[in-house]
C-alpha cells in the first residue's frame, strides 16, 4: 500500500474548477452571484459526501476506482499515472480538460485521493479535494456487494449550486458504476 499524507489545506487551483468526473454544466462554470453577494456571505464549509452499495466484488470495483480511468462513467476519457504524485487529466463530453494530482491512494484500506491542479475553462471557485473510499460488505446473502462512499471538500467559494450538482453528478456516477459491472459481469 502506498500512502502520502497531504497538507491540511489542498493546493489552490486559481479559481479552477474541481468537480467530479460526471461533467460540470456552462452553469456551473459561471459566477452565480455578484462580487457584493459573495462579500456578505459568511464562509462556509462546502463538503459533498454520496454513498451507495455496488453488486460487485471488492476486486472488480477497486480495480476500477483505483485506475482513476473512469471507465465506467459516460463521456469521461483519462489519461496518465494513477500513483502517489501522479497527474491524471481527464477530458469531459463537453470538452472541459482538468488535471487532477494523486495525493493518497491505500491498497490496504482501499481508496484514492485527489486534488484539482488546473482545469479548462476555469469554475468559480479555488480548489477542491476527492476521495473515493471502497470497503466490502462481508455479510450479504445475495452476492458479493460493497459500500463505495465519494467525497469532496471545496474551499469555501463553492456556490450552493456547485455543491449540490457535484452531489448529483456522484449519484450518477454510482448508478453508472453499478451498471457497468452489471454489464461486465453479465
Amino acid at each position: 500500500a502506498t500512502r502520502k499524507s497531504r497538507s491540511s489545506q489542498p493546493r489552490e487551483a486559481s479559481r479552477q474548477d474541481a468537480r467530479s468526473p460526471a461533467h460540470a454544466t456552462h452553469e456551473e462554470r459561471k459566477p452565480h452571484r455578484s462580487a457584493s453577494m459573495a462579500s456578505l456571505m459568511p464562509p462556509s464549509a462546502t463538503h459533498v459526501a454520496e454513498s451507495a452499495v455496488i453488486d460487485a466484488s471488492m476486486d472488480t470495483v477497486w480495480a476500477l476506482v483505483r485506475s482513476m480511468r473512469f471507465d465506467w462513467t459516460d463521456g469521461v476519457s483519462s489519461s496518465g499515472e494513477a500513483t502517489v504524485g501522479g497527474a491524471v487529466t481527464l477530458t469531459y463530453g463537453d470538452g472541459t480538460t482538468q488535471l487532477v494530482q494523486v495525493v493518497a491512494l491505500s491498497d490496504l484500506e482501499h481508496f484514492v485521493t485527489y486534488q484539482l491542479v488546473s482545469s479548462s475553462p476555469a469554475v468559480t471557485y479555488s480548489s477542491a479535494l476527492f476521495k473515493i473510499e471502497v470497503k466490502e460488505i462481508t455479510v450479504s446473502d445475495a452476492g458479493p456487494k460493497v459500500f463505495i462512499e465519494w467525497t469532496t471538500d471545496f474551499s469555501n467559494d463553492a456556490s450552493a449550486a456547485v455543491v449540490e450538482d457535484s452531489r448529483f453528478k456522484k449519484r450518477d456516477g454510482f448508478k453508472a458504476l453499478a451498471a457497468y459491472v452489471a454489464k461486465a459481469s453479465s
